[in-house]
């Protein structure tokens, strides 16, 4: 099992002397193609001289890129998508974050099942230059209050399922699987298709930092044999105090689940 966290590449030595495994970043501001070339090559120097690897990126689409709705340019989006991937795997990453709330809301009034049938043909269109990659995309379900798509654990395995694909997996996120959905039965029967996690207080503070027992919804996981990672995804400044405050909670939870 390795833990990790969600920061700017700037914390990677915070995080490390915390005793993290590794990072995972954010597209914008790292690897985004807004970002300017000469730019781009300097944050890849940096992502490898990272004092430990970056495996994971998320928010990997902006808001601008709009997957549903009327007008969508899928050739556009699919190759957005590809030079991306580029990117990441040049960086080493190897799991992709499909959260990007904004770009895969349905605009209202729009048909919820056309938009289902352009979400499938996008991730069908875009997991085989992943997998060509070596990279794995991991949906995100989110609650309600974010996006009118997976918004729930069975909704995302259901299409994890469908596209039935090395490179399409599950992630689950604490924050939101206790936000609104908290279905505790969809994650045991889909919890062989999880290949990423993400964790934080119920309202998105640092481990360790409030109470909060991580321990239940970690033995799920245990029991399902999990072994993959699980990222702090948190809205609070990162210091080297609270990091190791929640390396040690995190280690301690997990250990008690097992």
């Amino acid at each position: 099992m390795k833990f990790g966290v969600g920061t700017s590449i700037k914390n990677a030595e915070i995080v490390a002397a915390a005793g993290f495994d590794y990072l995972e970043i954010f597209a914008a501001g790292n690897l985004a193609l807004s970002i300017p070339e000469e730019t781009w090559r300097e944050n890849l120097r940096r992502i490898k001289g990272a004092p430990l690897p970056v495996l994971a990126m998320a928010a990997i689409l902006p808001a601008t890129v709009q997957l549903v709705g009327d007008g969508v340019d899928m050739a556009a989006n699919v190759s957005y998508m590809e030079r991306l991937l580029d990117r990441a795997a040049a960086a080493g990453i190897r799991k992709l974050v499909f959260g990007s709330n904004k770009s895969r809301t349905i605009p209202e009034g729009f048909d919820h099942a056309v938009a289902a049938r352009q979400l499938e043909d996008y991730l069908l269109a875009i997991v085989g230059p992943a997998e060509d990659r070596g990279v794995q995309f991991v949906i995100e379900p989110l609650h309600a209050e974010c996006t009118n798509t997976f918004t729930t654990i069975a909704a995302s395995a259901a299409m994890v399922r469908k596209i039935n694909r090395p490179g399409m997996a599950l992630l689950v996120d604490f924050y939101h699987f206790h936000k609104t959905d908290h279905d505790v039965l969809s994650l045991c029967w889909n919890a062989d298709l999880l290949r990423h996690s993400h964790v934080s207080g119920k309202s998105r503070e640092i481990p360790g930092t409030v109470a909060c027992d991580y321990v239940p919804f970690m033995r799920i996981l245990r029991q399902a044999g999990y072994d993959h990672s699980m990222s702090i995804e948190a809205t609070f400044p990162l210091t080297a105090d609270n990091a190791k405050a929640a390396q040690e909670t995190l280690q301690q939870a997990w250990t008690a689940a097992g």
